[in-house]
């Protein structure tokens, strides 16, 4: 079941949330949630009314989602970015609120506090269900996307770059009619998908212990 492009973008993804901005953050969240959920909103601060302390809305379950990745956490500034954030989106959305999402980038774990911070607010808002959402959790929702949604968030897996650098002159007909001496001309066809490198020497039947495969 080892699949190194799974692999791949899972080491891009930690790299884009441990090395990435806010900013960067936030956008990771939304494309893979409008892949994952493509009746989600994206929200975006507009004029003097800002973003409604709203990221991202999803109307059929009439949940809010708040995203939350600070370069260096203090447990003080997330517990005071919770009750901000929370109360004001049950002010703003008021009866249109079922779901709040904390989506959080942190790199260890949560400070034992904000999780104490969370449970108080549940209490404050029996209604209301409450959940967090860490940077681990939005990984397991991307590495459900198809392989296409997630090259298209993350990028070629390793290796596979050449596909998207090929220069265009090398696809035209006549360049592939030109006589290849002493070579091989191999076509696989893959669509991203990992080639099992056995099964292609057993179809070639290379002539030598260490023939080309």
């Amino acid at each position: 079941g080892y699949d190194p492009v799974t692999l791949n973008h899972w080491l891009w993804y930690k790299y884009r949330c441990h090395e990435g901005s806010p900013t960067d953050f936030q956008s990771l969240f939304e494309n893979i949630m409008k892949r994952a959920r493509p009746e989600f909103m994206q929200i975006r601060p507009y004029g003097n009314i800002g973003d409604r302390k709203a990221d991202g809305l999803l109307f059929c379950e009439e949940a809010v989602f708040q995203v939350y990745s600070p370069d260096l956490l203090t447990q003080r500034k997330v517990m005071n970015k919770i009750n901000e954030d929370l109360d004001g989106a049950v002010a703003e959305w008021k009866g249109n609120l079922k779901k709040w999402v904390f989506v959080y980038n942190v790199r260890r774990g949560l400070a034992p506090d904000i999780a104490k911070i969370l449970q108080k607010k549940k209490k404050q808002y029996p209604q209301l269900e409450i959940e967090p959402l860490s940077n681990d959790s939005l990984w397991e929702i991307a590495r459900g996307l198809s392989l296409q949604q997630r090259a298209e968030i993350l990028g070629a897996p390793s290796g596979y770059e050449g596909m998207f650098l090929v220069p265009n002159e090398s696809l035209k007909p006549e360049a592939l009619r030109e006589p290849l001496p002493d070579a091989w001309l191999v076509l696989i066809q893959d669509d991203l998908v990992p080639v099992d490198i056995r099964s292609v020497f057993v179809a070639l039947k290379p002539g030598t212990p260490f023939g080309m495969p």
